[in-house]
């Protein structure tokens, strides 16, 4: 049972940080793309 429970908690923790980087790589690529759009403007 404890092993199961340690199971789920690091599917659960790696879930998280899946998501978190799939968010952070979203930011960054909308950051980019931003930042191109600014420089267009610039010129």
């Amino acid at each position: 049972m404890s092993d199961l429970e340690l199971v789920i908690v690091m599917i659960a923790i790696a879930t998280a940080l899946i998501l978190a980087i799939s968010k952070l790589l979203n930011a960054v690529v909308l950051l980019i793309i931003a930042w191109r759009k600014f420089k267009k403007h610039i010129k």
